[in-house]
């Protein structure tokens, strides 16, 4: 175990030392993240198993140093199984995110923290239901090249959808990866 964090730490150390400023202005950001979850409920009158997977990638372009500008695509596949007194019932959404992000960037050198906001139209697939939804959201890039940077961060998501009317509030935290392309 010793190798690995003596090897972790000469990486981690090594790209202090030789990091590079890559936040450009007229520069593109090629990103994307994927994320599984799952969860599981017993309460006294049902039992219930849900899986989630997403897929979210994204483009934006640097409109300044600090500043992005683009749009995203996710895609959200949830199948829940609920058990109760009247047996199985297995219950899939698929549902499809599009539409602008902006992002503020405190950039310095391999480490570029953020802020950003998004606004999405949303589509459950296979039905007449759709709506929008706001996010809210701050992370840190990692450089750990002059182009790759690893990036977790957290989200808070307001969604509101029609037919039926509901509301949706949801907290995420997540981690993904980006490539910047300077010219």
């Amino acid at each position: 175990m010793k190798p690995f964090f003596l090897f972790a730490g000469m990486f981690f150390f090594a790209s202090l030392i030789f990091s590079q400023s890559v936040l450009k202005e007229n520069s593109y950001n090629l990103s994307g993240g994927f994320s599984f979850s799952a969860s599981e409920t017993n309460h006294p009158e049902f039992d219930s198993r849900s899986t989630s997977v997403i897929f979210n990638p994204s483009f934006s372009y640097h409109i300044l140093d600090i500043f992005t500008f683009g749009g995203s695509i996710s895609y959200r596949y949830s199948e829940t199984k609920i058990n109760d007194d009247s047996g199985e019932r297995k219950s899939i959404i698929r549902v499809l995110n599009f539409g602008p992000t902006a992002r503020y960037y405190f950039h310095n050198k391999n480490l570029s923290p953020f802020v950003e906001g998004s606004l999405s139209y949303s589509s459950i697939l296979g039905e007449d239901s759709g709506g929008y939804s706001i996010s809210f959201g701050a992370g840190v890039n990692y450089f750990f090249t002059k182009s790759i940077a690893l990036e977790p961060k957290i989200n808070y998501v307001f969604s509101s959808y029609t037919d039926p009317d509901y509301n949706s509030n949801t907290f995420f935290i997540g981690i993904g990866l980006n490539y910047h392309i300077n010219e």
